[in-house]
């Protein structure tokens, strides 16, 4: 895997002109696009079907968390979307996890495909004093509690920070797909993001994705440092 195939650029808006701007900025690089919940009540289905047009990778960040049933009939339509990759809280229980991936894994035996499902652990922009007194337990205990109950329930990876990576890739193993935001070089702003590393230093930890989203977009030269990143991402490639 090429080092800019490691990315997942963020639209981290609600303005559809503005993120097929960045789309056409980074396109050529990168293939993976992040599709969060502001910019899907803006550009609907109909956003994400023309990215497909153009044979690029959406990851849907909805963070589905609801009842099994529920969870699992939006998992079913996602996965109509010909989405790549989408999201559940972890938190919404082993039964909404496993009715989910049962949900995906039959749209793969009848269409042969279907979107890889990634849990949601604890959000990036908690710190972990926060973290602490909301649940009462470490944040890393809790993201390899977490982590291994989607294992368990036929989930294929997780969204965690990069400071949680190393203990969840020792827990999971080899094969499960961990997505980390909070990815910053030094030289960039934490933005709302409290616990951040750099690409290289998640790379190393095991992560396999790289979502980043405002030091690219809100670059004064994205190109110039999209560059910055990829350098940053050849280092960690080499653990």
């Amino acid at each position: 895997m090429r080092p800019e195939e490691k990315i997942i650029l963020a639209l981290n808006t609600n303005s559809v002109d503005r993120a097929k701007e960045w789309i056409e900025i980074f396109k050529k690089r990168i293939k993976w696009f992040k599709v969060g919940i502001p910019l899907y009540l803006s550009g609907g289905t109909r956003f994400i079907e023309k990215l497909k047009e153009e044979n690029l990778k959406v990851f849907l960040d909805l963070k589905f968390h609801d009842i099994p049933s529920v969870v699992s009939l939006s998992v079913e339509m996602a996965s109509k979307l010909n989405v790549d990759m989408l999201t559940l809280h972890t938190l919404g229980g082993f039964e909404m996890l496993e009715e989910s991936a049962k949900i995906a894994w039959d749209f793969e035996e009848k269409y042969g495909r279907r979107p890889l499902l990634i849990g949601v652990t604890i959000l990036t922009s908690m710190g972990k004093a926060a973290i602490e007194d909301i649940t009462g337990f470490d944040v890393e205990k809790g993201t390899a509690i977490l982590s291994n109950m989607a294992k368990s329930a036929g989930l294929d990876g997780v969204v965690s920070s990069p400071l949680e990576v190393k203990k969840i890739r020792e827990s999971c193993g080899k094969d499960f797909i961990i997505v980390t935001p909070g990815i910053r070089l030094t030289e960039d702003a934490s933005f709302d993001q409290e616990r951040i590393a750099t690409p290289s230093f998640a790379l190393k930890e095991g992560a396999n994705y790289l979502v980043i989203g405002r030091p690219l977009t809100h670059a004064e030269d994205p190109i110039e440092k999209l560059e910055k990143y990829i350098e940053d991402i050849k280092r960690g490639d080499k653990k």
